[in-house]
């Protein structure tokens, strides 16, 4: 089982977030976390965004679908994976 740890660079502060599973990727995006694991993908967000010191993450979305991929990423709005070629 693993879990995820996230650092803020500036002040050196981290965080633990406990997935309980094996984690296949992750992907950051400003304020947003995506960890992909066996059988879903958990997409989390900063408690409060206005300020960036604050290292709370709570669950945004769940998606339960099982989704090989080789590259995940995530945008403000949208988590795109990709297999190959081909961006799902």
């Amino acid at each position: 089982l693993t879990d995820v740890v996230v650092q803020h660079l500036l002040t050196e502060q981290r965080v633990r977030i406990k997935c309980r599973d094996y984690v296949k990727n992750i992907a950051v995006y400003k304020n947003r976390l995506a960890v992909q694991l066996q059988d879903r993908v958990h997409v989390y967000e900063q408690g409060y965004p206005e300020n960036d010191l604050d290292m709370h993450y709570r669950v945004k979305e769940k998606i339960y679908k099982d989704l090989p991929c080789d590259h995940l990423l995530v945008a403000s709005q949208h988590v795109l994976l990709s297999k190959g070629n081909k961006v799902q």
